[in-house]
């Protein structure tokens, strides 16, 4: 009967494709199962089943992830230099849900983009933790992966959110290598820092950071209280911050509203790979919670310093209001 099914009429025809379509759609039954079932070949099941779209027998709907905001993500496309924009939709989530909700997003991505041989620089902080806490990775197929600190250890007074043991972290949920920048983040001995940066282990490391074609980090608001420990706060009380127009801190560096690092003795003591190396890392993700950093997050679109950005949907309006977008 259905070898003739180009003889029949259009309802007949309809009444086959329905069927078709109960079965592959409904019933979960492959082409090679309906092709036995009908007595024909699995090209013709194909056809019926496309036939079956095309005359709206079958309506195919996409329900787009309400955790995630649209319509933000568009705007921060059309407004700034990104490839990138992922907007966690997180009304009336408390902080620290929205920290691990953003750290599955961010999760998501990352198994997205990363592949076999990924070398990946990881800065610090608790938005950087819950992205890595979060994956889920096929191991095998991601053995080859580094990942290694493009500058030295913070400090931070929770080691768990310092960059060693992130990145360790990281290697081990994708079944990859790890490479330590065994420096602090700053030397204030300008003698000492260059002496350190010229012994071999230490030049293979930043060389080899050099090479990294993603970047982790966070952006450090005003005070930068969310980057450094208490041990670097005699370098920041010897910075007059307001009258430099700065805003935050990335990479290790003190930006101002412009994206551009401050000429300032701070950023001369940095251990870690230049910014023009940074600049030519193909993924550069900062992910960051908290409108106190707006302007240190504008600072960095602005300079390019990052071209993904991962943040919720409080900070997404803070910053498109700072900036006078429409959003509405």
């Amino acid at each position: 009967m259905f070898n003739d099914y180009d003889k029949m009429n259009e309802e007949e025809k309809n009444e086959v494709l329905s069927k078709v379509a109960h079965m592959y759609y409904n019933e979960n039954k492959t082409q090679s199962e309906i092709a036995d079932y009908f007595s024909t070949t699995r090209f013709k099941v194909s056809k019926w089943i496309q036939d079956a779209r095309n005359k709206n027998i079958v309506e195919i709907t996409v329900h787009t992830s309400n955790n995630r905001n649209t319509k933000l993500e568009n705007i921060f496309k059309e407004n700034f230099a990104l490839q990138n924009v992922i907007i966690l939709n997180n009304q009336y989530i408390p902080y620290e849900d929205t920290l691990r909700q953003l750290g599955k997003l961010g999760a998501e991505y990352l198994n997205r983009i990363i592949t076999p041989d990924s070398i990946i620089g990881v800065l610090w902080g608790k938005t950087i933790y819950n992205i890595i806490n979060q994956i889920s990775a096929n191991n095998s197929q991601f053995m080859n992966i580094t990942a290694l600190q493009i500058v030295g250890s913070v400090a931070k007074d929770n080691p768990i959110l310092d960059s060693p043991e992130l990145i360790k972290n990281l290697a081990a949920a994708y079944n990859g290598k790890y490479k330590f920048l065994l420096a602090p983040l700053y030397i204030e001995n300008d003698y000492i820092r260059e002496k350190i940066i010229d012994e071999p282990v230490i030049k293979d490391a930043l060389e080899y950071g050099k090479k990294a074609n993603i970047i982790l980090t966070g952006i450090g608001g005003e005070t930068c209280t969310s980057l450094y420990s208490n041990i670097w706060g005699k370098y920041m009380d010897k910075c007059d911050l307001e009258n430099i127009n700065a805003v935050g801190s990335i990479y290790g560096r003190i930006i101002d509203k412009d994206g551009s690092v401050c000429d300032i003795d701070i950023n001369k003591k940095v251990v870690g790979i230049d910014m023009e190396s940074i600049l030519k890392v193909r993924y550069r993700i900062g992910i960051v919670v908290g409108k106190h950093k707006t302007d240190a997050t504008i600072g960095a679109l602005k300079g390019n310093l990052i071209n993904t950005l991962i943040t919720d949907t409080s900070m997404a309006i803070s910053i498109l209001k700072k900036c006078n977008i429409k959003f509405d």
